[in-house]
């Protein structure tokens, strides 16, 4: 189901433009500081209803404008869906709509898979655990929109926690009182950490030994990568079913509400669940965070993205787009090759933007590219 089309109207730089898109590869080229990254986010957030990296209202609508407008057209073979979005700079709010009738976010998202894979991605392995946990997590929002559903009713438990704390802390009440509020919220916090944390375990599982396959293709040689899931510094094992995983994980929970309750009520916040959990590679049975080059830590990435990709194929049968924001010029030649031969297997459809247009290689499903310039998509024919 393709994209056809896009219309932006006071959106960041695009005052009013239109574009029209392939139905599979789309290769976007301009300078910097011309709109590509503004227009694959415009794309996102049509089609998921969500920012695409941490942005504000005022951040995308155009200066000195009080409304922003998104609209779009996917085409089902024989109908077509219209998708639109208006953005209020005033109230701070965004309103979406499907065929011209609201629409929440959770159905866009039963509608509409999206990948996307921006440079950020690959400093995953050196950055913060809250880097990987992102990752991962975006990763499961795209396989099933339940799991959007599931991350945030964790975040309203997890806000709800602790503000009871921070009342606490800030002498609004009791330490008893405080005891009674936590002992009603701690069960349902609880249920949706463990279900998260089994959810993305599972997740990891399932993309190991994708990962070691794409890797082969990249070292070609014995080079093995392993994925550990660290609650509270433990490694849990992904070899168990789901039932006793989730009775591990939920043990491991309330072990350490036990551990750290007098802890919590001095510094304020929770120091348990999901958020606080880490995903650790292990290259050649070493951290790739501290062992490995750069090159290999990106590769790593650009394998967990691929691998996510794969899955994706398997489980919507390649309904879903790609949208890859300046991360070729990350690689070298080589790996290019290798990344772009594995996207024209995709049945999905495809948004890359490129600052030069110098690649040896191109896919031959591109029939035209796009060059971007003053808010402008001119194209020219490949041969």
């Amino acid at each position: 189901m393709p994209l056809t089309d896009l219309k932006l109207i006071s959106y960041r730089n695009y005052i009013n433009s239109h574009f029209t898109f392939n139905e599979k590869f789309n290769l976007i080229i301009g300078e910097n500081a011309v709109g590509k990254t503004n227009l694959v986010e415009a794309i996102y957030l049509l089609l998921n209803g969500m920012f695409l990296r941490e942005l504000q209202i005022d951040d995308v609508v155009s200066f000195s404008h009080t409304h922003a407008y998104i609209e779009g057209h996917v085409n089902c073979g024989n109908y077509t869906i219209s998708y639109d979005v208006t953005i209020d700079r005033n109230r701070r709010t965004k309103n979406h709509r499907k065929n011209g009738k609201r629409v929440n976010i959770d159905e866009l998202l039963e509608d509409n898979s999206v990948v996307t894979f921006v440079p950020e991605h690959l400093s995953s392995v050196k950055m913060g655990s809250e880097y990987r946990r992102m990752l991962t997590d975006h990763s499961l929002i795209s396989l099933n929109k339940d799991n959007q559903i599931l991350i945030r009713e964790y975040k309203k438990a997890l806000v709800h926690r602790n503000k009871i704390l921070k009342n606490f802390v800030e002498g609004l009440q009791t330490k008893e009182q405080t005891e009674q509020l936590l002992k009603a919220i701690n069960p349902l916090f609880i249920k949706y950490s463990t279900l998260l944390t089994v959810r993305r375990i599972h997740f990891l599982a399932l993309i190991e030994p994708m990962m070691n396959q794409v890797l082969d293709q990249f070292f070609q040689g014995s080079d093995f990568l392993q994925i550990y899931y660290i609650i509270s510094s433990q490694r849990v094992s992904f070899d168990t079913s789901y039932d006793q995983l989730y009775q591990k994980v939920e043990g491991y929970h309330w072990e350490r509400w036990q551990q750290l309750r007098e802890a919590e009520l001095r510094v304020g916040y929770s120091l348990f669940g999901a958020h606080r959990h880490d995903i650790e590679f292990y290259f050649n049975e070493k951290n790739a965070k501290t062992h490995c080059s750069q090159g290999q830590q990106r590769l790593i990435i650009l394998s967990f993205k691929m691998a996510q990709m794969t899955l994706l194929k398997q489980t919507r049968n390649g309904d879903f787009y790609l949208i890859l924001d300046d991360v070729l010029s990350e690689l070298d030649l080589k790996n290019q090759s290798v990344f772009l031969e594995f996207l024209v297997q995709l049945p999905s459809q495809v948004f890359m933007t490129e600052t030069h247009d110098h690649h040896q290689w191109k896919p031959q499903c591109i029939k035209k590219e796009f060059y971007l310039r003053h808010n402008h998509l001119n194209f020219k024919e490949t041969s």
